[in-house]
C-alpha cells in the first residue's frame, strides 16, 4: 500500500514539473516574464547597508533609513535623525547568532524600531550613522 503513495506522487510530480519550474514540455519555447518590478523602491537611491531584521529588511541609503518587507514599509530622512538607541539582545558566541535592537529617533516625535539585528551589522549601521 505504502508503494501506492510514492508511485501517485512521483507521477504528480512528474506532470506539475513544467508549470511549477517554468520547463517547457517537449522541447517547446517557453515565454519568460520580465521580473516584477517593486514600485516602492526609489530609482537612483543605492543602498550603502542592509541587514535582516524581525520587521523585514533594515536598509540605509544616502539620504533615507527604511525597513521593508512584503506588506509595508517604514522609512526616515536622514536629515530627520537625531539619535540612535541600541541594545544588545543576545550577545553572539563564538561570533555566531546573537541579537541587537536599534531604535531610530527622528525629529517631532518618529520613530522606527529594527528588532533582531545580527550583532556585527548593528556596529556597522552605528559607525556609518556616526554614534
Amino acid at each position: 500500500m505504502y508503494h501506492i503513495w510514492i508511485i501517485r506522487a512521483m507521477v504528480r510530480l512528474l506532470y506539475t514539473w513544467p508549470r511549477v519550474y517554468g520547463a517547457a514540455p517537449c522541447g517547446q519555447k517557453v515565454a519568460r516574464r520580465p521580473p516584477a518590478r517593486d514600485g516602492r523602491r526609489m530609482a537612483g537611491t543605492a543602498s550603502i547597508l542592509s541587514a535582516r531584521c524581525k520587521q523585514g529588511r533594515l536598509i540605509i541609503t544616502d539620504d533615507q533609513i527604511r525597513i521593508e518587507n512584503a506588506a509595508r514599509q517604514q522609512a526616515m530622512p536622514r536629515s530627520m535623525l537625531t539619535a540612535v538607541a541600541h541594545e544588545l539582545k543576545w550577545p553572539s558566541i563564538f561570533g555566531l547568532g546573537g541579537a541587537a535592537t536599534l531604535i531610530f529617533h527622528g525629529q517631532g516625535g518618529a520613530s522606527i524600531q529594527a528588532d533582531l539585528v545580527p550583532p556585527k551589522k548593528a556596529q556597522e549601521v552605528l559607525r556609518l550613522l556616526g554614534y
